[in-house]
């Protein structure tokens, strides 16, 4: 049975299995890009302007100082809590194992259907694009979508963080060019 100590790095028994830590900075910080740029750039601006009007801009400044002192306190006990495992390890050194299970199964569940919400945009999207594009084009592209990324992440963790960076690289490159494309013009 894992313990965590007072300053929340459990102690293992030497047997014990343990996480790898194969994501670097790099792929960490691929990961929160392109996350943030997946829904946040391309489809939640014109959903939010919708919604709010001209008070969107207000709302993504609220956003994004709240977002702000989430990632402080994320920071803040990622120094303290040594251990693998993310908000599960953070919650379970300060509360216990139990109330860091749910909390791990809870954010698992919200990073599921946030992945699924993205994907059923993107296929969406890509459906539009092409010729026929209906329901069933839409299912298959979800498809080839999961299978593809399923299959590149049990290849192991650094295929799936080589994917991941990929998958980054080519959001920020169109928006690179858009910015760019904005600047020449003016």
């Amino acid at each position: 049975r894992m313990r965590a100590s007072p300053m929340g790095s459990p102690s293992t028994p030497p047997d014990a299995p343990t996480l790898v830590r194969a994501l670097g900075v790099r792929a960490l910080a691929a990961n929160i890009v392109n996350t943030i740029v997946g829904s946040g750039i391309f489809v939640l601006p014109a959903v939010v302007a919708a919604i709010l009007g001209p008070a969107a801009v207000v709302a993504y400044v609220v956003c994004a100082v709240l977002v702000a002192l989430f990632g402080l306190c994320f920071a803040e006990v990622g120094s303290r809590v040594h251990a693998s495992g993310g908000a599960y390890a953070y919650v379970e050194a300060a509360f216990g194992q139990y109330v860091g299970w749910v909390a791990g199964f809870l954010l698992g569940c919200a990073e599921i259907v946030a992945s699924a919400a993205v994907a059923t945009i993107f296929a969406g999207s890509v459906s539009a694009l092409l010729p026929g594009g209906g329901a069933a084009l839409r299912a298959a592209l979800l498809v080839l979508l999961y299978v593809s990324l399923a299959i590149f992440n049990v290849r192991g963790v650094r295929t799936g963080a080589r994917v991941m960076e990929l998958l980054t690289a080519s959001k920020l490159i169109p928006l690179v060019l858009l910015a760019r494309q904005g600047q020449v013009r003016n």
